[in-house]
């Protein structure tokens, strides 16, 4: 289900309807800067989007000077639930096993032994997982151009303004 929460604007201008500030995650959100924070740290249309969750809120954090209370958490998670799609949580669990390759690769250590003193890591290991990282790289562009395609069709308007849902083509 892909649910537009917020209205975004230039300049940052940013407005939530009434019938989704009556969602409870969002009934206490008040100061335009929540609101910034919220869409900024849960969009995926968002500048931000190309940051981990965590960074992401660290860097609106810093960006916009909001501090992230519990409430705001809660209206972030919200957010990001209200917008996925199945095929989003795939790419997003795709994502997160990627980016625990490259932590991977960049914390290997060849020179660690077990107990009996035998590497732990074999250079095969290594050129193995960058060998198909290539691979990985090319089915996750693959899934982000099927979720481009979802979001545009979520948000496509036809002639008359008349938005298109998801069941019409």
């Amino acid at each position: 289900m892909n649910v537009d929460v917020f209205e975004v604007g230039e300049k940052d201008e940013i407005r939530i309807s009434a019938f989704n500030k009556a969602i409870p995650e969002f009934a206490e959100l008040k100061t335009r800067e929540e609101l910034l924070y919220v869409y900024h740290s849960g969009s995926y249309k968002s500048p931000y989007a190309n940051y981990d969750l965590n960074q992401r809120a660290n860097k609106v954090h810093q960006d916009y000077g909001v501090e992230p209370t519990e409430y705001l958490r809660k209206a972030v998670e919200k957010f990001i639930e209200l917008q996925e799609t199945p095929t989003m949580r795939f790419l997003k669990a795709n994502m997160e096993g990627m980016e625990k390759l490259r932590r991977f690769l960049n914390t290997v250590d060849l020179n660690e032994r077990d107990e009996k003193m035998k590497p732990i890591y074999k250079p095969y290991d290594i050129t193995s997982a960058m060998e198909k990282s290539g691979k990985i790289i090319e089915s996750i562009q693959q899934l982000e151009e099927k979720v481009k395609k979802e979001l545009s069709v979520a948000t496509a308007k036809v002639r008359g303004g008349y938005e298109v849902n998801k069941w019409e083509d």
